[in-house]
């Protein structure tokens, strides 16, 4: 039932609202603007019976009970409402944009523009740096929902809004009674077509790790444009049934350089990709060995972590390293450059943070000991790195240390990068000079932050620990190392 202008709605806590218009209606309700309140709305059920009314209300009284425990990201109950219809207050998000409108160019039924320059240019009209902190905010909040034991239930590209304020990018997931509450008796949702993981569609509960394959779906499209199963074969020459067996994840995972969707090396790390892959392909059909909601939240961190900004188009990109024809055929030597993706000029100087875990050897010389665990290039307003990806093991929620990255314009030569200290952590930056290391504690005064210098180190004191650099040989102390470097090729 459709309700009219004026329709007074009556709330369990004695409020009472007056229905504007019909903004949007589904197949649970209807949406409705209200008079006198442009930043609520209510959304109202179609119930067949006072019984089904019930059981929605019951589920609502309980998800306002625990809402304050869920993400921030979910856009809470405001007030229940129980005449004419059981529904509930809700902010008014209508304004934000969905992330379906990041994905397809020309609308959900047109893939891509007539030529990849096109393509490329509307990419990074909302480019790479926005799509991967929005992709670390969604993992990171259905990580939280899930360890919680919640379901949402349906992950889509259109249940997703965007929240872009002052150039902070965060995700708005509506619908929050979707959220499945065990005996509710109102049975969970079992989600968007395309989204829903294989054993869903064959008669399984929903759980997280059947809501990891739907939100790992949401995650390719936002970098690469289209659907993981949805290739160039099945959009040019499929049948309609192909079709809808694509989208339920029967076909064959589509490769990195398909040409209907971006390809993976300008907008995927070799970790999106590998997490990617075993979700969509070597453990396609294992739910609990696929990619999580925590492993996405760290590789898409990692990956904005280490995007580069472009002096000559500003637009963001992995470091890019290719052969220097030029140099070679002008003195049969090989040489590498770092280059933009998207306008292919040449990167300027690139300063990065390296963080790996270093043993003091022999003559107190700090040397690597295995891979470099990630790097951090910097750029124009990073600061306060993120405590759990530098130095996992302190559970602080403050930042272990921060790096301000100052730079005039884009062009990185003028840029300046210092260190400070806020928390009295247990760190020592160690300066290299002519008479050997030098070590000096970080203040935690911002304004007396150390200006860093290529080669100069920090150790993080509290992670030393005895480690055998060999069988029967000596015993070193190793602690987190993060080394301050730049180069003109990444």
């Amino acid at each position: 039932m459709t309700l009219k202008p004026n329709t007074p709605l009556y709330s369990l806590f004695h409020q009472t609202y007056i229905v504007d218009k019909l903004l949007a209606s589904g197949g649970q309700g209807s949406i409705y603007t209200l008079k006198g309140d442009p930043k609520h709305v209510a959304k109202m059920y179609t119930a067949d019976s006072a019984e089904e009314q019930q059981r929605w209300l019951r589920k609502l009284e309980k998800i306002r009970t625990i809402q304050n425990t869920l993400p921030e990201n979910f856009i809470r109950i405001q007030d229940i409402l129980r005449k004419p219809q059981t529904g509930y207050i809700m902010e008014n998000v209508s304004a934000l944009p969905s992330v379906l409108s990041k994905i397809y160019p020309l609308g959900k039924d047109e893939h891509k523009p007539s030529n990849f320059q096109e393509w490329k240019i509307w990419f990074n009209k909302w480019g790479l740096e926005k799509r991967l902190l929005l992709g670390w905010r969604l993992a990171s909040a259905f990580r939280q929902l899930h360890q919680q034991n919640l379901t949402y239930g349906d992950i889509s590209a259109s249940n997703v809004l965007i929240r872009e304020v002052d150039g902070q990018i965060n995700a708005a997931v509506i619908d929050i009674d979707n959220i499945y509450v065990a005996a509710s008796g109102i049975l969970p949702v079992l989600g968007t077509p395309g989204y829903i993981a294989p054993e869903v569609l064959e008669g399984l509960p929903i759980d997280p790790a059947a809501e990891d394959w739907s939100l790992a779906v949401l995650l390719f499209q936002l970098l690469r444009l289209g659907h993981p199963f949805r290739g160039s074969d099945i959009i040019h020459s499929a049948s309609e049934q192909q079709e809808a067996d694509a989208l339920a994840g029967k076909a064959t995972y589509v490769s990195d350089e398909d040409p209907a969707l971006m390809p993976a090396e300008y907008v995927c790390t070799e970790k999106l990709k590998r997490l990617f892959y075993k979700t969509f392909a070597k453990y396609k059909n294992r739910p609990l060995s696929r990619s999580s909601a925590a492993e996405f939240e760290k590789a898409f961190l990692e990956a904005y972590y280490n995007l580069i900004e472009c002096p000559v188009c500003g637009h963001f990109h992995f470091p890019y390293v290719v052969p220097d024809e030029k140099h070679k055929k002008e003195t049969g030597q090989d040489k590498y450059i770092s280059i933009c993706p998207w306008c292919k000029s040449k990167d300027g100087v690139v300063r990065y943070l390296r963080i790996f875990t270093g043993y003091w050897g022999p003559n107190n010389a700090v040397q690597q000991y295995g891979p470099t665990s990630y790097q951090i290039i910097l750029k124009k307003g990073l600061q306060n790195i993120d405590t759990q990806f530098i130095y996992p093991w302190n559970h602080s929620s403050q930042a272990f240390l921060q790096f301000r990255y100052t730079a005039p314009s884009k062009k990185a030569a003028a840029a300046t990068v210092c260190v400070y200290n806020p928390h009295h952590s247990n760190a020592q930056l160690y300066f290299n000079t002519p008479n050997g290391l030098q070590k000096t504690d970080i203040p935690a005064d911002p304004s007396k932050a150390i200006v860093l210098h290529s080669g100069n180190f920090i150790v993080c004191n509290d992670t030393i620990q005895p480690c055998p650099i060999k069988n029967g040989g000596p015993v070193y102390p190793t602690a987190t190392i993060i080394r301050y470097e730049r180069t003109e090729a990444c």
